[in-house]
């Protein structure tokens, strides 16, 4: 884990440096199964940037960690996107602000 998730809600804190493995995906979301801790939490789609997956297990028929890959690498494009969308809104806000704000004018 990259960055703190749910940090102050009981039960579902999920904290930067943690470990673990993705036991399910359900929805697009995931159930991971952290280091010494006793259940596993859930973790939204929304919120896969703030992990890193290292590798998949070679000896599950159907590899959970492939799925958060693919559901990260595919947030990771959504998110890129919106962001090139964002400064393009931001430039035509900017140019119609410029249009918008009066000129000085010239003493008479």
């Amino acid at each position: 884990v990259v960055n703190s998730l749910y940090v102050g809600q009981e039960g579902a804190e999920v904290l930067a440096g943690w470990k673990g493995t993705v036991e399910e995906i359900d929805d697009g979301d995931a159930v991971i199964l952290f280091e010494d801790i006793d259940e596993g939490r859930y973790v939204l789609r929304d919120d896969f940037g703030a992990l890193i997956v290292r590798k998949s297990d070679p000896s599950l028929a159907s590899s959970w960690n492939d799925n958060l890959v693919h559901a990260v690498e595919s947030q990771q494009q959504q998110n890129d996107e919106l962001r090139a969308n964002n400064a393009a809104l931001k430039m035509e806000l900017d140019r119609l602000l410029a249009l918008a704000t009066p000129a000085p004018t010239p003493p008479a």
